[in-house]
């Protein structure tokens, strides 16, 4: 009996708390810039891109490069002061390259605390980087995206009005490539 007294006191005392995070729910009225922005009130959210590439040479590449940001405490459990050791968000980001000509395809991941900076959201201009991959505002709607691994790097400007791709693709170092192009 006590037992069965405890649990149901646990359930009504978690069922008055309040939510840890902000619910995503209908409703939600868009405001850009701001919206291109983390926030931190919601659980999980993250940054997708995708394009095409081209080298100096005019091979083309495939990409994808997609931040995420997971809340591990609640924005009101969090402590300027703390240490940095403490995490309020996990940041990780998955960057694939497909070479097209070589049939070849890539893919690397990051995770990253950002204890000393090398991994964060919103800090001005850059909205999320881990290491050398960074998403950019660029102003006007446009975002610089930049990627490098152990396949290859690739830097785009994306510009929402339909414009083509500006960008650059390399492959890495000592990469293999196929003769001829098809």
């Amino acid at each position: 009996m006590k037992a069965a007294l405890l649990l149901f006191t646990l359930i009504s005392l978690s069922a008055r708390a309040e939510p840890l995070w902000r619910p995503s729910l209908p409703g939600w009225i868009f405001e850009f810039p701001r919206d291109h922005f983390a926030h931190p009130e919601f659980k999980t959210e993250w940054w997708y891109f995708t394009g095409n590439l081209f080298d100096a040479s005019g091979s083309r590449f495939g990409y994808e490069l997609t931040f995420f940001r997971e809340g591990i405490r609640s924005p009101t459990n969090r402590d300027p002061g703390a240490s940095r050791f403490i995490i309020d968000d996990l940041k990780f980001a998955h960057f694939a390259i497909t070479d097209v000509g070589a049939k070849q395809f890539h893919f690397e991941q990051k995770m990253n605390r950002g204890a000393f900076g090398e991994a964060g959201f919103d800090d001005g201009q850059r909205i999320a980087w881990i290491e050398n991959w960074s998403l950019v505002a660029a102003g006007d709607d446009a975002w610089d995206v930049a990627g490098a691994g152990t396949a290859g790097a690739g830097r785009a400007v994306d510009q929402p009005r339909g414009d083509r791709h500006a960008g650059s693709a390399a492959p890495a170092a000592g990469a293999r490539r196929r003769a001829g192009r098809r």
